[in-house]
Protein backbone atom coordinates (compact mmCIF):
# COMPACT_ATOMS: atom_id res chain seq x y z
CA UNK A 1 0.00 0.00 0.00
CA UNK A 2 2.56 2.40 0.84
CA UNK A 3 4.36 1.81 -2.45
CA UNK A 4 1.35 3.05 -4.41
CA UNK A 5 1.19 5.70 -2.42
CA UNK A 6 4.43 7.03 -2.55
CA UNK A 7 5.37 6.83 -6.11
CA UNK A 8 3.10 9.34 -7.13
CA UNK A 9 4.78 12.16 -4.79
CA UNK A 10 8.37 10.90 -6.25
CA UNK A 11 7.01 11.36 -10.23
CA UNK A 12 5.77 14.69 -8.84
CA UNK A 13 9.36 16.09 -7.03
CA UNK A 14 11.58 14.42 -10.22
CA UNK A 15 9.63 16.91 -12.46
CA UNK A 16 9.70 19.75 -10.28
CA UNK A 17 13.24 19.11 -9.86
CA UNK A 18 13.74 19.19 -13.57
CA UNK A 19 11.73 22.45 -13.90
CA UNK A 20 13.84 24.44 -11.60
CA UNK A 21 16.78 22.68 -13.41
CA UNK A 22 16.11 24.36 -16.85
CA UNK A 23 15.32 27.91 -14.94
CA UNK A 24 18.65 27.81 -13.88
CA UNK A 25 20.29 26.97 -16.63
CA UNK A 26 18.27 28.75 -18.58
CA UNK A 27 19.31 32.18 -16.52
CA UNK A 28 22.67 30.74 -16.45
CA UNK A 29 22.82 30.55 -20.34
CA UNK A 30 21.01 33.88 -19.97
CA UNK A 31 23.88 36.13 -18.48
CA UNK A 32 26.93 34.13 -19.74
CA UNK A 33 25.23 36.05 -23.32
CA UNK A 34 24.67 39.39 -21.91
CA UNK A 35 28.34 39.26 -20.46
Amino acid sequence: MQGTLVSPYIGSSVLLLSLLLLLVVKKRQNRGNTQ
